[in-house]
């Protein structure tokens, strides 16, 4: 889940990341109930703590 202005968005999945340092580590975050073109490249800061990123992690152990 993350935190906007206007309330709380769950994320349904990460479905991709790009970038070459946990500095610069972005996702691309698909957001529950919204359309795929809706969703948003998030830095990795915005991301820790969440389920999401672990399984996301657990998956793409590269970036470990």
């Amino acid at each position: 889940m993350a935190a906007a202005a206007e309330g709380e968005y769950f994320i349904e999945a990460l479905v991709d990341h790009r970038g070459d340092s946990k500095r610069e580590l972005e996702f691309l975050v698909q957001w529950a109930g919204y359309q795929p073109e809706e969703n948003t490249w998030e830095p990795l800061s915005e991301l820790k703590d969440t389920i999401a990123l672990d399984k996301y992690l657990e998956e793409h152990t590269e970036l470990k």
